[in-house]
């Protein structure tokens, strides 16, 4: 497994697998991207710059992202939670090049107890045709 360039180094990974006998090769990423915003906007940046994903082969991409895409990811207040426009446009454009969809599941995975509870669904999966 690979480390990632500059500011993503500790905070992602990429796995080439190769097939033996038939299959497709592919690359597995992982990623935690963190806060506060300036940091996940800074670890977007690097992760486009990573040599790995421009490869050829299906890519795999998964992790903590610590942002929503959609108001329906998060029960609490979705400013909180959602990319600022420097980071949304850096995410696309990550996103967009590799042409990632992601593998869509409704449960949310981070919930904050208290008075004002909050969920959010901020780990998710993502391949590529």
């Amino acid at each position: 497994m690979g480390a990632g360039p500059g500011v993503v180094r500790g905070r992602g990974g990429v796995m080439r697998v190769r097939q033996k006998a038939g299959g497709e090769d592919c690359r597995s990423v992982k990623v935690y991207l963190r806060n506060p915003a300036r940091e996940r906007r800074l670890c977007l940046r690097a992760l486009r710059r990573w040599k790995e994903l421009g490869a050829p082969g299906r890519k795999y991409v998964a992790g903590d992202f610590n942002f929503v895409e959609c108001e329906s990811d998060t029960a609490g207040r979705f400013e909180n939670s959602c990319l600022g426009k420097d980071a949304g446009a850096a995410w696309e454009k990550v996103k967009l090049p590799l042409k990632l969809f992601e593998v869509r599941q409704d449960a949310h995975t981070r919930y904050r107890r208290g008075k004002k509870g909050t969920s959010a669904r901020l780990d998710r999966f993502y391949t590529c045709p």
